[in-house]
């Protein structure tokens, strides 16, 4: 089995909680975050992605920043597993950076007519008013 089969079977929803544990710990030396942005991983590419939210929201601004626009789409659907996650992620983020991201977001939303996403987007605006 290749590594990052079985490197994602770890971080799957069924697996046992001390082996999704110890998977996100690994995952703190791996640096190439694309692994970790809603992978599409067969059969069930959602058993991992709440685990994978776990381990983006443990990086630093800096480690995100070059990802950004593809963690924005995680809120598309506050339904997907690790969405709430990632919202609260973002919460926590630099201001000038998570705004200035927020923006070019809804105006993508807006361009795509995503009405969910867009209501997603004024959701975390909101919560960053209060």
């Amino acid at each position: 089995m290749h590594y990052f089969d079985e490197f994602y079977s770890r971080l799957s929803w069924d697996r046992p909680e001390d082996v999704q544990v110890a998977a996100i710990e690994e995952a703190s030396g791996i640096t190439n975050l694309w692994l970790f942005i809603q992978p599409m991983i067969l059969p069930n590419p959602k058993a991992v992605w709440e685990n994978c939210a776990k381990i983006l929201a443990l990086r630093s601004d800096d480690d995100l920043k070059p990802y950004l626009p593809h963690i924005f789409e995680w809120l598309r659907d506050l339904n997907w597993p690790g969405a709430v996650i990632i919202h609260n992620r973002l919460l926590d983020m630099d201001e000038q950076l998570r705004t200035t991201q927020l923006a070019r977001s809804a105006k993508q939303a807006q361009a795509e007519n995503d009405n969910e996403w867009l209501f997603n987007l004024r959701y975390l605006q909101d919560k960053i008013r209060m």
